[in-house]
């Protein structure tokens, strides 16, 4: 039986995970119902620690009245279906999660097909591209198919917690939510603000196939803009420690994605170069480890980099070139 003491309370239980961001923060939140905002990766290590973190609260996984998804990344939702099977708990996201947490195969499958081409294009070599795709397996190592029970709309409340107010924040995905409490001034973020680190806007797949890619750098500043419009003392983090300044670290973010694109401008100082060319040139060995992250830090640039007019993009056999203006 809840107390009175302990409703309302947000209550953090660190998860750890096989990446390399670390352990991921999943947040217990209770109030009409008893919900877990993210769950971390589908591993017995993981599992073991949200049982021992829910243990400190008096609490077991069947105790779990609802999963609230910030966004699809598996070491955020991987758990979920695990919660499931021992728990009535209902699973709420925003209706572009579903392709990843159903594992909705035909999607799933059109995602690889684009990306094979994207990273051709865009002058990755053929066995390097192939290696970058096949990280999509992850999905299935680290996560399983999850039912959805309901959506997460912008503007709406969470269920179970009417205080709680729904934002759509695309940029470091496109699904991804923030859950701002207005009284208390606080929001549990997940990826979209972290202290220590800056969030990578991953490129995805368009959702309709032959539309053009999200600009997802361009969405990221955008959400981090709106974000400036709250009154937030506090931002509970999907990573790290929980975020104080916040004004101050969105304000930094922004000029340092301008100092970035700067910075990436001169490798066009000598010439038009690909982004593969561009990435290597920046991150040298470190490409081989982090190849999707890096050219979507890459790309994501040179989207800023055009959208001030800096920059313009020409075809050669096939293959996509930057030039300065």
């Amino acid at each position: 039986m809840l107390t009175a003491s302990k409703k309302g309370k947000i209550e953090r239980i660190i998860i750890p995970t096989p990446f390399a961001v670390g352990d991921v923060n999943v947040y217990l939140l209770i109030g009409d119902a008893v919900s877990l905002i993210d769950v971390g990766p589908n591993t017995e290590e993981a599992w073991k620690a949200l049982e021992r973190g829910l243990s400190i609260y008096g609490l077991k996984p069947s105790d779990i009245d609802q999963i609230l998804l910030t966004h699809h990344h598996v070491d955020h939702y991987g758990l979920a279906t695990r919660v499931q099977e021992r728990s009535d708990a209902k699973l709420y996201c925003h209706p572009l999660s579903e392709m990843y947490v159903t594992r909705h195969e035909e999607k799933m499958k059109q995602a690889v097909q684009y990306f094979n081409q994207f990273y051709l294009r865009h002058g990755v070599p053929e066995t390097e591209a192939k290696k970058a795709i096949g990280l999509s397996h992850l999905y299935d190592v680290y996560g399983t198919s999850a039912p959805i029970f309901g959506w997460l709309q912008d503007g709406e409340s969470l269920p179970g917690h009417e205080n709680w107010k729904i934002y759509h924040m695309p940029g470091h995905s496109q699904d991804h939510l923030c859950f701002y409490e207005q009284e208390q001034r606080v929001m549990i973020g997940g990826d979209h603000l972290i202290k220590h680190i800056s969030s990578n806007a991953i490129l995805e797949a368009p959702q309709v196939e032959g539309t053009e890619r999200p600009k997802t750098l361009l969405q990221y500043r955008d959400s981090m803009r709106r974000c400036l419009d709250f009154d937030i003392q506090r931002v509970h983090s999907g990573h790290g420690e929980t975020i104080s300044e916040v004004r101050e670290l969105i304000l930094n973010r922004l000029e340092r994605q301008e100092q970035r694109a700067e910075g990436m401008l001169t490798y066009l100082q000598d010439g038009a170069k690909t982004a593969w060319e561009i990435a290597n040139q920046m991150f040298g060995e470190r490409i081989e480890q982090e190849m999707s992250l890096i050219l979507s830090e890459v790309i994501g640039h040179m989207d800023l980099l055009q959208d001030q007019d800096k920059v313009t993009t020409k075809m050669q056999d096939s293959i996509q070139y930057y030039y300065s203006k």
